[in-house]
């Protein structure tokens, strides 16, 4: 069993964050260094765990400040309250489904928080419900008339967005719209959802443990191209084999990893989850440098919760690893001035628009951008265009973990 010590580039804070998680996954005691409680908490802040540190220190005398302690456990009651209002809203949409028998099918956050040691402390920023496309008007109906509001400018042809009582759902037919490499086609590789679903209950179903394992694989992958993924999304990994580990197929997970072009970044991501939480996951035993994996770890601990936090995501969107101005311009514009097809997938209200009324198109998604968000983006361009070394890091860690592609080479 290897320790999660090795990593000589983490500080002791960010040691004491990840053993804390490990504690309260594996129920042992914390190996903790001295440090600073003011920067666990922050650690815990910017990746949504502050309920589950809480819930590891929590009648143990280890947490050394008390107005630490206290931030701690205001998190971890807001944690509660939020969850259970989040389940209740689940369960109406669950109710609205089965009565009038639309098949749906339940996944990520609201299936992953049942393999945590309390449900209540897996945070979810939406829920996620796949439904047939078929039934997609029906279901905008039904739920229009049972009081749940909707997101018209945060929706597109594959996800709906709505919302009630301050909880957000994401009602979609199609779970990935986008591949992570030219040569892969992963949008088909997920578009029959229902071929690896299971029927749990009337006409909720779940995806079957080797398909669901895949595609957080896949999630993931897409979050950490694409911005960056931070240690939650490790710890659902961690708590998934630690529920499943002797009913799932190894061979079927492994197989479909490197069909996909995964093998090598899903060896990086069992590795962390073997330093980090002593997750034993028996495939795909890469030789990988610890050097150049310590690397990868402090760009997940510094990302927070999405890969977000303190990074210039701006200019990794449109360096693509390039670097050269005129193919930063031409990226930026692209990014201004959306095509029709762009649009169209993007924004429902945009989805049977005629070609002819791009232009009012983009003054919508301007109007949407700049006066309903309140997004600056003036500086958001020059942050884009500002010499960055944040999309260099980026691009060569995407080469470590083996999410570089042809085109990004």
């Amino acid at each position: 069993m290897r320790c999660v010590w090795w990593c000589r580039n983490m500080n002791d804070n960010e040691k004491n964050f990840i053993n804390l998680l490990s504690s309260y996954l594996n129920s042992d005691a914390a190996e903790l260094c001295n440090g600073d409680w003011k920067e666990i908490f922050q650690l815990a802040s910017i990746h949504n765990l502050g309920g589950v540190i809480y819930a590891a220190v929590n009648g143990k005398d280890i947490c050394s400040s008390e107005e630490v302690r206290k931030k701690l456990e205001s998190v971890f009651i807001s944690t509660i309250r939020y969850s259970v209002v989040q389940e209740a809203v689940l369960n109406s949409i669950i109710k609205i489904l089965n009565k009038n028998k639309i098949r749906h099918i339940l996944f990520k956050g609201s299936v992953l928080k049942n393999y945590y040691n309390d449900k209540e402390l897996r945070t979810m920023g939406d829920l996620d419900i796949i439904i047939d496309i078929e039934n997609q008007n029906i279901v905008h109906t039904m739920l229009v008339e049972n009081g749940f509001v909707f997101d018209e400018m945060a929706s597109h042809k594959a996800v709906r967005n709505y919302s009630k009582n301050g909880v957000c759902i994401e009602v979609h037919t199609q779970i990935i719209d986008k591949n992570l490499f030219d040569d892969i086609d992963y949008v088909s590789y997920f578009s029959d959802n229902f071929k690896n679903a299971v029927l749990i209950k009337d006409y909720s179903y779940e995806f079957n443990y080797e398909h669901h394992f895949v595609y957080l694989m896949v999630h993931m992958a897409k979050h950490f191209k694409f911005s960056g993924c931070g240690v939650r999304m490790i710890l659902d990994i961690a708590f998934f084999v630690r529920k499943l580990h002797d009913v799932i197929d190894w061979e079927c997970v492994e197989r479909e990893l490197t069909h996909l072009g995964l093998d090598k970044f899903a060896a990086n991501i069992f590795e962390l989850c073997s330093n980090w939480f002593k997750t034993d996951i028996p495939i795909l035993n890469y030789e990988l440098d610890n050097g150049k994996l310590s690397t990868v770890e402090e760009y997940i601990l510094d990302g927070g919760v999405f890969g977000y936090n303190g990074k210039n995501v701006d200019a990794i969107r449109i360096d693509k690893n390039n670097g050269s101005l005129p193919e930063r311009f031409k990226n930026m514009l692209k990014i201004i001035f959306p095509s029709y097809e762009q649009l169209k997938l993007r924004y429902v209200w945009f989805e049977n628009t005629p070609k002819y009324m791009l232009p009012l198109g983009w003054i919508r998604f301007w109007w949407f951008r700049i006066v309903k968000n309140k997004e600056n983006s003036l500086e958001r361009i020059r942050n884009a265009f500002a010499s960055s070394e944040d999309a260099s890091l980026h691009y060569e860690l995407l080469s470590i973990v083996g999410l570089k592609g042809k085109k990004d080479k």
